[in-house]
Parts: structure tokens; sequence; C-alpha cells
């Protein structure tokens, strides 16, 4: 007495699984353990349905991923369905041995009605999968998008994008990336290898290349963002969307921002110099260990006495091009963070010199290094010559029309 029918259940079920009872409840089918099971997962999924289901919304209606929670809990509780056909139209009916909707509703706390409508689209979900369509698994459909940019538009927009003065090839030899569809999909070859193109950097933000595609014709801008009653089509979340796949956001690897002329190419050189130690040295070492004797020592104290010459402590003699222009001047004149004027202007006579070591004394050896010059791109024309400010085409154009 006192006590709910749920906790005479429970009660029930513990007296029955006592060791000395189970071998006689077994006998009359009460298998304790499987029944311990089902009661304990029952009762979580209740638990979980529960919460899956409640809801902060005004139409009450629950997210996708709580939905795909109801609707896998559903999924669970059927059997396989019998497939019926009847004037070409395929049903899918309950298995014999399926509890009621309105007994499985009691247990899991939910409206019959709301039951029925989970179980039978769970059947005919199970029944998808079992006649072999692989689609079936998705318990929730993808939400579709809607867009206001038609096929032709989006086609134009990334042929606009690559024709973009702001988009330039990568200055790195080999930086590639894989090609890609419109979708995002890899694009293979017949034999299964991923494709790969250039790498093409992108050199301003999305803000300022989708204020250059909002300019008119004329200025290099695309009339197509613009409908017909003059209203905006693309936004610059929509134009991020639609840029090629090997075009990429510009990145401190490719970029310096204000810089000297003269520091940029003095970084140039003195780290082409670095890349010439480090293969000169790996050469002496590979000519070391394929010597034998006598001679293999010696060439083992060159590679040696050169690399200690090139690196302090691990690290180059001269990591930036500043440290090793100061080991070529006198000492800084006080606090003022520079020295005496004639030693900047190379006049010194008492400045040390560069320390050369002793293996690169007689180095004939061609060090190349990268010069990078700024070049302007006309979107119809493509490169323009060195320093050129405007297109040679269309200002001859642009002058023949004056003219007439």
């Amino acid at each position: 007495p006192g006590e709910d029918e749920q906790q005479r259940r429970l009660a029930l079920r513990d007296a029955l699984a006592r060791p000395k009872i189970v071998p006689y409840s077994s006998s009359i089918g009460a298998f304790m353990e499987a029944s311990t099971v089902a009661s304990q997962m029952i009762e979580n999924t209740s638990s979980t349905i529960e919460m899956a289901r409640k809801t902060d919304s005004v139409n009450g209606r629950v997210s996708q991923q709580r939905h795909a929670v109801v609707k896998a809990a559903s999924f669970l509780m059927v059997g396989n369905p019998t497939r019926k056909e009847e004037n070409g139209e395929v049903t899918y009916e309950a298995n014999k041995k399926d509890a009621s909707a309105a007994a499985v509703g009691r247990v899991l706390g939910l409206p019959e009605r709301t039951t029925r409508r989970l179980l039978k689209n769970a059947r005919e979900q199970k029944g998808r999968i079992l006649d072999g369509e692989e689609g079936a698994w998705q318990l929730v459909a993808e939400k579709a998008n809607w867009t206001k940019v038609y096929p032709e538009l989006a086609k134009e927009l990334r042929e606009w994008i690559e024709r973009s003065m702001f988009v330039r090839p990568s200055p790195i030899i080999g930086d590639e990336v894989c090609l890609r569809d419109d979708n995002g999909k890899i694009i293979r070859d017949e034999n299964g290898k991923a494709k790969k193109v250039r790498k093409y950097i992108l050199d301003v933000t999305y803000r300022e290349l989708h204020n250059a595609l909002l300019k008119p014709k004329e200025e290099g801008g695309l009339d197509s963002v613009w409908d017909t009653d003059g209203r905006l089509i693309v936004s610059q979340w929509a134009l991020q969307n639609y840029i090629p796949h090997h075009i990429k956001r510009s990145s401190n690897r490719y970029k310096q921002m204000c810089m000297c002329d003269k520091c940029v190419i003095m970084d140039e050189i003195h780290a082409a110099y670095h890349q010439y130690q480090n293969q000169h040295l790996r050469r002496l070492k590979a000519a070391a260990a394929a010597a034998r004797g006598a001679d293999k020592r010696a060439k083992e104290d060159v590679a040696t006495k050169y690399e200690e010459a090139i690196c302090v402590d691990g690290k180059p003699r001269h990591e930036y091009w500043k440290d090793a222009v100061r080991s070529i001047q006198c000492p800084n004149v006080g606090d003022t963070g520079f020295p005496h004027w004639k030693c900047v202007l190379g006049r010194c006579k008492d400045c040390p010199e560069y320390f050369i070591p002793e293996a690169e004394k007689d180095c004939t050896d061609r060090i190349s290094y990268n010069d990078f010059i700024p070049l302007t791109k006309c979107t119809e024309h493509g490169w323009l010559p060195r320093r050129s400010k405007a297109c040679p085409v269309i200002m001859s154009s642009v002058i023949l029309i004056l003219a007439l």
C-alpha cells in the first residue's frame, strides 16, 4: 500500500532476480537479465525522448538535431516491416511481433497519435533500407539552401573573380592545390589521382573585392549583380561562397606590408646565402662519407670546421642580415643605437672585415636570389608592362573615341 504501479513492478523484478529464485523464474520464461537490460533501455530511451522534445520555440518545433534523436529512438522500436505492392504503390505494414502504438506510447510517455506517426515513418524508412535504398539511412533531410544567385550569374562571378586585378598567381614554385568542381568535390584523372592546379592569391579583403564588384562595368565591376529594379543580388557573404577553390586569401607567407625595397632585397640575399651554406655543408658531408682512409678524415675535418664557422650554438652565425652588417661596423656611438656615420657610409678604415669561412674562400658558385617587382593587371587584357598606370589598349580606344 502507498506504492505506485512502477514501484511494485520494480519490487517484483528485484524479487525474481534473486539468485535462489532465478532457476524457477527462468523456467516460466522470466529471463531476468534480459528483462533488466530491456527495462533500463526503455527507461533511458523515455528520458532521452523527453529531453529531446523540450523546446522554447514559439511554434513548438524542435531543432533538426533534436528531431533526429526522436526519429532514431522510434526507428529502433520497430521490427522489419512487411512489404506490399498494390497498383504500383509500395506500402510497409507493421510486423505482427511489434507492440501496438498505444503500448509503446504508454511506455515512452508519448501521445498515442504522435507515437503512431513516428512508428509509421520509422517502418517506411526501415522498409526503404531493406529495399537497398542507401539514402534512407539519413534520419533528417538536409536543409535546402535558397539563393538569389542563379547558375549563369554564379558562372559570371567565378570568371570575374579569376580576372580580377586583385588575384595573382602564387610566387612560390610548385605551390599547387587540388582541382575541385563548383561543389567542392576533388576532380580526379582516369587513374584516380587528384588533379592539381596552380594556387592563386587574393591580395585584398572580401569587403574590398565586393566593393570592386559593385562598380560600373567601365571601372571593372559586374552589372549582373543588380536586378532590373536596381536591387543588389550578390552580398559580400554570397560572394565569398563563389570564390573558386584554387584562390586563397593572402597570408604572411605571401605578403610583406609597409616594406622597404632595400630591406626586402637584403632579406632575399641573406636567405639565399644561408641556403647556399646549408647546401655546401651537405655536399662536404656527403664527400666525407664517400671517402676512405686518410682522405676521409681530412674531408670530415673540413666539414666539421665549416659547420663550426657558419653556426653558433646550432643557429646561423648571422641569423638576420642586420647582424651581418653590424659585424663589419664599429661599435655603436653611446646610446644612439648606430655606429659613426663614416662606418655607415663605408669610409671607416677601422671597421672589421666580413668573416668568410675557409671552405668558401675559393668558391666560384653562383648564388641566385628572387627579386619581386610590382605589376599592374588589366581585368580585360591581363598583365601590363612594368610601371604602367593604365591599360594602353583601353587608353588608345578612349583617345580614339574622344577624337571622333
